[in-house]
């Protein structure tokens, strides 16, 4: 939908990754994006304001289940990126790289100011790590790192001079070949939500309520309180 026809020839519905991860029939690089929160109805399921993130865990937990499920599982590498930090500060100052082009007006000796640091979790049989001895890089990767592991992988041109350049990692320096495990954890599945709609909350009295369960506006009325005590105003906040 973002780029209109542009790739609607490779394309293909959700549904289709379902089957082709499970049965092994995938390309050897897919890209999958959610179903992004266009309006505020409810139905998004890309994390983003005001989508429901029990939709988002169910989303990420399909996918990985499909292509950990699936026969290829023992050569697969799962990444999950996104492509915002959440809008919080960031106490790590960016470093820069490469400029991939001229847009930015920004440049230093050709190179660009990177931005702040979103979360990344790669899953794979050479990723699995010790959960006493875990795993966190501290290498420096960016969104290109994705495109410099394919570039190595099937010994491609570089895309752009960042990818091109040793100012990002190959994200492959974050697995390990010499020891795969291809055994999956037993992950719980998220539970989705009943209804494909945003929640109804009203604000009365300076505390959340809801309009919900004597239950749920209960734990509210609880939750205000508590905030109140520790000297959070609750007059018009949500």
């Amino acid at each position: 939908a973002l780029w209109g026809a542009k790739y609607l020839g490779i394309a293909r519905l959700y549904d289709e990754y379902l089957v082709a991860a499970s049965a092994g029939t995938l390309p050897a690089v897919s890209f999958l994006d959610p179903r992004y929160t266009v309006l505020d109805d409810g139905t998004g399921n890309d994390d983003h304001p005001h989508a429901d993130i029990r939709k988002g865990d169910l989303f990420l937990y399909e996918t990985f289940k499909a292509a950990a499920s699936g026969p290829k599982w023992a050569n697969t590498v799962f990444i999950v990126n996104f492509d915002e930090w959440g809008g919080f500060f960031e106490h790590v100052a960016p470093p820069r790289a490469a400029a991939p082009n001229q847009v930015d007006p920004d440049l230093v000796n050709g190179k660009a100011l990177l931005g702040c640091r979103v979360p990344t979790v790669v899953a794979s049989p050479f990723s699995r790590g010790n959960p006493d001895d875990s795993r966190i890089s501290a290498l420096v990767f960016d969104h290109t790192s994705v495109l410099k592991l394919i570039e190595w992988r099937w010994r491609l041109a570089p895309l752009t001079p960042r990818d091109g350049s040793n100012d990002v990692q190959n994200l492959a320096y974050a697995l390990n070949f010499n020891e795969p495990d291809a055994t999956v954890p037993s992950l719980p599945e998220p539970p989705a939500p009943l209804l494909a709609a945003p929640c109804l909350q009203e604000l009365g009295g300076g505390i959340l309520s809801s309009g919900g369960t004597p239950t749920l506006a209960a734990s509210w009325q609880e939750l205000g309180s508590r905030a109140a005590a520790l000297g959070f105003s609750m007059v018009n906040a949500l």
